[in-house]
């Protein structure tokens, strides 16, 4: 997830917090200041998590860790002015939301994420894998998880 996505979610940690839903962020890397600037641009308030060993990212893609290839992400970059791949119409809309935000290339960069939504007690309710460099869950879909995680199981 992206910062404009990051921030948009960050705008509703009260609904989370007031489900007893905590708002975490995990990251693979903490590379010069990037966390930090994260943290003052989207996620002011909220939990960062680094996770060198990739345990999260593991996780969300069923035991493995997803690495995309360089090719992959340049050739969505590189059809990107002709509308091309899915790869690259998202890097487009990425583009256009992200005016009033830095963006980075800093860092690893292929290897994809995602969000989930965990259960107390670890069981994941909800994921989403990134197919491609820069896609994101829906809010709204991450919202109604986190409302179904909050409610007491039996």
């Amino acid at each position: 997830m992206c910062r404009v996505e990051a921030a948009a979610l960050h705008k509703r940690k009260p609904e989370l917090d007031a489900l007893g839903v905590r708002l975490v962020c995990i990251v693979k890397e903490d590379v010069d200041d990037e966390i930090k600037a994260f943290r003052q641009e989207a996620w002011p308030q909220a939990e960062i998590v680094v996770d060198e060993d990739m345990h999260f990212f593991a996780c969300i893609y069923e035991g493995e860790v997803n690495r995309t290839g360089l090719c992959n992400f340049l050739g969505d970059l590189c059809v990107m002015p002709c509308g091309g791949t899915e790869g690259a119409r998202i890097i487009k809309r990425q583009q256009e939301r992200a005016k009033d935000f830095e963006n980075n290339l800093t860092g690893e960069g292929l290897i994809t994420g995602g969000s989930a939504v965990f259960r107390k007690g670890g069981d994941i309710l909800y994921a989403f894998t990134e197919d491609h460099i820069g896609e994101h869950p829906s809010i709204d879909e991450l919202i109604a998880a986190s409302k179904l995680a909050a409610m007491p199981s039996y």
